[in-house]
């Protein structure tokens, strides 16, 4: 599902922008001499957990017992660069990202809990809105006619606006409430290509997203005074993304 959507998306675009890039004409050849310029971007993203088990998170056969079921999110923001020299630039992308990931618990895993604990109670969902203030440094090829490629990293402090890390309820109450901490810190390193065209220069990037800290709050109020199957089997909890990205400068 994942490459479908990618490849639904961007085969139309780079036909376009591959003819207009091979053309004779150079487009927009002072377009790297501005001091700063802005745009914006949309693109889809694919979120996930990196899951680090505690003793009571495997199975009997010494597996994970904990799956993370990532879907397809979407993503939008806006985009501004300020050119350090020429092959330098530093860029503040700030947007949103939508996303959701299911947790499933393996029967064994619930198991290992004392409690009553129904079996078929194993899936948590959660709902993530990131508030993403990326501070990059991209770092530009030599342009060949209307395309240039490029790497790009840096930090991103990431606000999730439904992490509900003071909510009142915890997983004893069901799918709703999985709670994981509101601020996050995310190191990103990624590469594209910008095709320049006649009126604006379009960019084609895919990035990984990596988190630094553990994001799971623990069960109970206070967090850590319950333990249940759905925290008490995890270590540590850290987001993982890549995401693809069209942006219009």
């Amino acid at each position: 599902m994942i490459k479908k959507s990618l490849l639904t998306l961007i085969l139309p675009i780079l036909f376009i922008s591959h003819s207009n890039a091979q053309d004779n004409v150079d487009n927009l050849p002072n377009f790297d001499e501005q001091s700063w310029h802005w745009g914006y971007y949309l693109g889809v993203n694919h979120y996930d957990f990196k899951i680090t088990p505690t003793d009571l998170g495997m199975t009997n056969n010494d597996q994970l017992g904990i799956i993370s079921d990532a879907t397809i999110g979407f993503s939008v923001g806006l985009l501004g660069d300020f050119k350090v020299n020429d092959y330098l630039n530093f860029r503040v992308e700030p947007g949103l990202s939508y996303t959701t990931r299911n947790l499933t618990y393996h029967d064994d895993v619930m198991v290992n809990f004392e409690g009553t604990y129904e079996r078929t109670d194993t899936i948590r969902e959660i709902h993530s809105t990131y508030v993403n203030i990326p501070l990059l440094l991209k770092f530009g090829g030599k342009r060949m006619k209307n395309i240039r490629p490029y790497l790009i990293g840096g930090a991103n402090l990431g606000i999730d606006l439904n992490s509900h890390q003071n909510g009142a309820d915890d997983n004893t109450t069901g799918y709703e409430g999985f709670r994981t901490k509101t601020m996050n810190l995310f190191w990103e390193a990624g590469g594209g290509i910008d095709w320049y065209l006649p009126y604006f220069k379009f960019t084609t990037e895919v990035r990984g997203s990596f988190g630094i800290k553990d994001e799971l709050v623990r069960d109970g109020n206070p967090p850590g005074t319950l333990f249940t199957p759905w925290t008490g089997s995890i270590d540590k909890l850290q987001t993982r993304a890549i995401f693809f990205v069209l942006k219009f400068e």
